[in-house]
């Protein structure tokens, strides 16, 4: 797989019933994309969530990528 990669960042939390669940995560996105817009596509088959997209809009990831603060000055050693 080419592109930007979305993972998850630490835990979530969730809470559900037979009809509906709740749940919230935290995510990184590496590489930034370039430009333009990114969108987001997720399918969960087991839960029989079939294939949703959201569009994010590029000038969103740049606001956001200005408030990133940079903790190493250097990759750490290996």
């Amino acid at each position: 797989m080419t592109g930007p990669v979305l993972m998850p960042v630490g835990g979530g939390g969730g809470s559900g019933n037979d009809e509906e669940l709740y749940g919230s995560n935290k995510f990184w996105l590496w590489p930034l994309p370039l430009g333009g817009d990114t969108r987001l596509v997720a399918q969960w088959d087991e839960l029989g969530m079939k294939e949703e997209s959201v569009l994010i809009a590029g000038d969103q990831l740049g606001a956001a990528a200005a408030n990133v603060q940079k903790y190493w000055a250097a990759p750490l050693p290996g």
